[in-house]
């Protein structure tokens, strides 16, 4: 395929998206969504015909997304990425939905509701994961905590609020480390309020002495 058969290739594709998104959204719209989804396209047939009136090689590069990032930048490009990549998969949908309420397509809309869901559940727990490994805590937040029935020992609890004065974490002793979630296998009161240096997120290297408690925290509450 030559250079004008691409061009004239991709002139029907802009020429069909342009028509599909005029029949969904306002002009506005239309010309953001379209200028979007060229850029996901190959335009350089479309400079080989004009190579005098092309940008320069590097800007054509970065209009088709390839230019090569530093190497101390590519992690953060690549975080980025994905969410650029979800928040664009997102709008589409949302757009997808508006129209499909238009035409009163209830089958279509709620397909695209779950579609929505999965994401926004996605996003959710990629931002919990992350969070956790920063050793961050929020409240409703499932994690760690001691408690001292006979001896020391650690609880799979919930973080139920957090106040001013000490202990500030007060929190709901869920089961215990294997699971046992009987009321004898747990701690009296149910609820109760906790030094922060008695929370983690992690669960403990297995030892075979006493559970000494921490002195210094291991987690940040937000």
């Amino acid at each position: 395929m030559n250079a004008i058969e691409r061009v004239e290739q991709r002139a029907h594709w802009l020429t069909q998206l342009a028509r599909g998104a005029t029949s969904m959204l306002g002009l506005g719209e239309t010309v953001m969504a379209v200028s979007t989804m060229a850029r996901k396209r190959d335009l350089s047939a479309i400079w080989e015909l004009d190579p005098v009136a092309a940008p320069p090689k590097r800007v054509q590069r970065h209009l088709m997304g390839t230019v090569e990032a530093e190497e101390d930048e590519q992690p953060a490009r690549a975080v980025h990425d994905d969410v650029g990549e979800d928040h664009e998969q997102r709008s589409v949908l949302e757009l997808q939905l508006q129209f499909a309420m238009q035409q009163h397509d209830v089958d279509r809309v709620r397909s695209i509701s779950r579609q929505l869901r999965v994401l926004e559940e996605a996003a959710r727990q990629d931002a919990a994961e992350r969070a956790r490994t920063r050793g961050e805590l929020r409240v409703g937040d499932e994690c760690l905590a001691l408690a001292k029935v006979v001896e020391w020992e650690w609880y799979r609890v919930r973080l139920m609020s957090v106040r001013a004065r000490d202990p500030p974490l007060q929190v709901e002793y869920l089961a215990t480390l294997e699971g046992d979630d009987s009321r004898l296998a747990l701690p009296e009161p149910r609820v109760n309020h906790v030094p922060i240096e008695h929370v983690r997120i992690l669960q403990p290297e297995p030892c075979d002495g006493p559970v000494v408690p921490p002195t210094t925290p291991s987690v940040t509450v937000l």
